[in-house]
């Protein structure tokens, strides 16, 4: 790669590569080398594309296909920057608890962790995948939660309680990650059913975690049955799939 008089980069392109993936290795190669540090945001679109040489349209398809493979992340209103987000690992077999191993391993590093209550509103869980657990119809409350490490959004969860629930679980709801209270309260599971899926991001989740639109995410829905059957509670919690992973030993 050599730089033009004017100042741009001749790109070396090879017989029918296209351009995007030209631009795209170049930025990899730039990552890799260091050049672009991972505190620093990449130059703009409008920066690359003038120094590359070619269309803002090539830029930003290059841009997108490195955010889909997990190189770059998005902060809006900061710019694009290089992807340095450690995957917490949620250890599915150690406890009843969703999060263990995310929240203990973040805090092992020097990380802080924590879950921050978006909102809490009747809305009722009707996703198809909560049929896996046979949620009765009714009127629920859902609590909202943005789970956060080091302030970085890793995931995004829906707890759902069937109405009438009694008000001061409710209230540790909006508090507490929903198996920290149930432990808490000594509220004994008889079942804990878990499902997995994948799907790509809303423009809401988009928003919540800084991923664009349509990037693939892992959902992690639960429903833990208590063994006094007074409560029918459920929920999911979403992350990209380049900021969680789960273990489970059998």
């Amino acid at each position: 790669m050599a730089r033009c008089a004017n100042g741009t980069v001749a790109l070396r392109v090879r017989a029918g590569k296209p351009l995007y993936e030209v631009v795209r290795q170049t930025i990899v190669d730039r990552i890799r080398s260091g050049a672009y540090e991972a505190d620093k945001p990449l130059p703009s679109v409008v920066g690359l594309s003038a120094e590359l040489g070619v269309s803002d349209i090539t830029i930003r398809r290059a841009l997108a296909d490195l955010q889909n493979a997990g190189m770059l992340r998005s902060v809006p209103g900061l710019g694009t920057f290089v992807n340095t987000t450690r995957k917490f690992v949620r250890h599915l077999n150690r406890v009843r608890d969703p999060h263990y191993g995310a929240f203990e391993e973040a805090l092992h590093i020097g990380k802080t962790a924590k879950a921050h209550t978006l909102s809490v509103e009747l809305r009722a869980p009707e996703d198809p995948a909560f049929g896996q657990f046979g949620a009765p119809e009714g009127t629920y409350v859902c609590v909202n939660k943005l789970i956060l490490i080091d302030d970085e959004p890793m995931a995004l969860e829906h707890t759902f309680a069937l109405m009438p629930a009694a008000q001061d679980i409710l209230e540790d709801l909006k508090s507490e990650l929903l198996y920290r209270m149930l432990r808490r309260r000594k509220m004994t599971l008889a079942q804990n059913r878990l499902y997995f899926d994948a799907a790509p991001a809303t423009p809401d989740l988009s928003k919540a975690l800084g991923v664009p639109a349509g990037y693939p995410t892992a959902r992690h829905f639960y429903n833990p049955l208590l063994r006094s059957g007074a409560l029918f509670i459920c929920g999911v919690s979403i992350a990209p799939f380049d900021r969680m992973a789960f273990a489970v030993d059998l």
